[in-house]
């Protein structure tokens, strides 16, 4: 994907974008991607999205509000360097990358994805509600069908399953009848769709991803745009509920003494399933097969009442959480980070309860 080199506005890049439709037809991609970042110089921090990007092998080009993002990698079977290219736009309300590239799954996959396992950046993910809502959106337009699924069943204790529950499978189907298979699917196999591509006559022909990946298969640029921005809007409804959580030190004066009182908020997991001791310990070895390393775990038979410190050995950032038979509380320290708590919850639905939801304190859950 070559884009001329001038100053654009992420609106005018859109525009151009529209304008070169045709050219991109089965080949352009929308990758979404939460930051820790509102804008990619930032003089006040050690790590910006510059240097983190460029630490990571991108070489960065300011085209106005949009950031040309050129890596490579070595193909190791054949040993050819693939150049590969991503034009991106930061959105300084809501931090969210956007990145547009004609790259392949794979390309994305080495380059761009790898960033993701470190602080900083994180992929949009959707829980199965959220996607499912955005499916029926796309899905409740005049004569939009499914045509074509990729569904997985990632552990064998996330999702009830009717036959052979204790397999872990994906499935990828094609056909027009994509919609009823997947139904039929996910009732009999436990599976939960994390692809799909829709056709929809009056606009086009899409595929979302539940990692936040749109691919534009042909139609109307426009609806690519409003489908990301509503996945976005789904998402950070998510996103609202967690950054409620956090650390305050309260000041607190006595007759003789000036002293400081750590007062934690935290989140919480409202659980589908009954979660008791024999299940409890399920959850932690789902969560260290996810690479979260558990501490000081203290489990209280009968009324379950369970309490461990987390290690995000990907994020590098320390919380605790207590459990009960139907809810997880997720309690901040000073080094949390949404990236690790938005993680943890993506564990916890896809390992262990697909009909996990997210809350804070006061708020309906998600």
């Amino acid at each position: 994907m070559e884009v001329p080199i001038k100053n654009y506005t992420f609106q005018g890049f859109h525009e151009w974008l529209k304008s070169n439709s045709k050219n991109f037809s089965r080949k352009l991609k929308l990758v979404c991607l939460f930051s820790a970042f509102n804008d990619w110089e930032q003089p006040s921090r050690l790590l910006t999205l510059t240097r983190l990007l460029e630490s990571r092998g991108f070489e960065i080009k300011p085209m106005g509000e949009i950031r040309q993002l050129s890596t490579s990698y070595v193909d190791p079977e054949t040993g050819q360097v693939i150049p590969v290219k991503y034009y991106c736009y930061l959105s300084q309300d809501t931090q969210i990358l956007r990145c547009f590239t004609t790259a392949t799954s794979d390309d994305i996959e080495k380059t761009l994805e790898p960033v993701t396992e470190g602080p900083g950046l994180y992929h949009l993910w959707m829980n199965p509600s959220a996607f499912r809502e955005l499916m029926n959106w796309i899905l409740g337009k005049r004569g939009a069908k499914a045509t074509y699924f990729v569904a997985s069943r990632v552990s064998p204790v996330s999702l009830d399953a009717k036959i052979r529950p204790d397999d872990k499978r994906t499935i990828v189907y094609y056909g027009d009848d994509a919609e009823d298979t997947l139904n039929e699917h996910e009732y009999h196999y436990g599976v939960i769709p994390n692809t799909v591509r829709m056709h929809v006559p009056e606009f086009g022909d899409l595929q979302i991803n539940a990692r936040g990946i749109f691919a534009y298969f042909g139609g109307d640029m426009e609806f690519l745009f409003e489908t990301s921005k509503r996945a976005i809007d789904l998402v950070l409804r998510t996103k609202k509920i967690i950054d409620s959580s956090r650390v305050d030190v309260v000041p607190l004066k006595t007759s003789d003494k000036e002293l400081e009182l750590i007062h934690l908020t935290p989140w919480r997991i409202e659980l589908e399933r009954f979660l008791d001791s024999n299940e409890f310990q399920e959850l932690l070895q789902q969560l260290e097969a996810s690479d979260f390393a558990v501490y000081n775990s203290i489990i209280m038979e009968g009324s379950l009442h369970a309490e461990s410190t987390i290690l995000d050995e990907i994020k590098r950032t320390i919380f605790t959480f207590t459990a009960d038979n139907h809810t997880i509380y997720i309690s901040p320290r000073y080094d949390s980070s949404f990236e690790s708590f938005f993680r943890f919850y993506q564990t916890i639905v896809e390992r262990f309860d697909s009909g996990a939801r997210c809350a804070s304190q006061v708020e309906a859950a998600e």
